[in-house]
């Protein structure tokens, strides 16, 4: 799966009319309601059905990259996220099928959480680590080999937005979601995300990045 394939929930499966009424109720759900893990489910739907009533597409990205699942040649996942204003992505996987996506830059800073995209267990296939002559191996649960030498870690680099669609604000408050390329080359064809709530993403815009754009981010390497 790629990102042009990823599931986009709106119109036509959800009319802007129905979008707009929804939003309204939960929007006066939010005001209502008293307990504060209710209030905060309520306000993420708020915000989602109000970007579909706007026109937009939102996204689960937790069943996104799910869907997507990991390339057969490097076992990382085929889509990457990051914030928008980070350089370099780096992605640590877990046993259990867990992943976390961090801006490269600021992975060894205390205060990192809001660079950081966590993934549930169960979100990857899940492996365990053996080792064998110094170097791990990951296998099934049932002991399939997958793979020798296979790390944990990988990065990428993250996309360049062009100027005529950057958003209002600053770029560290939305995501760019991206066909990784787990390998020192520059990559292509990204979605600009805004976080709703929970694993809810409004898409905000989708762009091809230019033979140049690319050019220009391999200085990055």
């Amino acid at each position: 799966m790629t990102v042009a394939e990823v599931e986009r929930i709106g119109s036509p499966d959800i009319s802007r009319q129905d979008a707009r009424k929804a939003y309204l109720a939960y929007k006066a759900a939010v005001l209502k309601s008293v307990k504060p893990e209710e209030k905060k489910e309520y306000e993420g739907l708020w915000r989602g059905y109000k970007e579909i009533a706007a026109g937009k597409q939102v996204i689960d990205l937790g069943q996104a990259l799910h869907a997507a699942g990991v390339q057969e040649d490097t076992l990382y996942p085929r889509l990457a996220i990051c914030r928008a204003d980070a350089s370099k992505v780096r992605v640590v996987m877990k046993p259990d099928g867990s992943a976390v996506f961090v801006d490269e830059a600021a992975r060894w800073r205390s205060r990192n959480a809001k660079r950081m995209v966590k993934l549930p267990e169960g979100t990857f296939p899940s492996y365990v680590m053996q080792w064998n002559g110094g170097s791990p191996y990951r296998t099934r649960p049932g002991g399939a080999l997958e793979r020798g030498a296979w790390g944990q870690e990988a990065t990428a680099l993250v996309p360049i937005v062009p100027p005529h669609l950057h958003p209002r604000g600053a770029l560290g408050n939305f995501h760019i979601l991206w066909d990784a390329v787990w390998t020192p080359a520059p990559p292509k064809d990204p979605l600009l995300l805004r976080h709703l709530a929970g694993s809810l993403y409004a898409i905000v815009a989708h762009w091809d990045l230019t033979p140049l754009e690319q050019a220009v981010m391999r200085g990055r390497l």
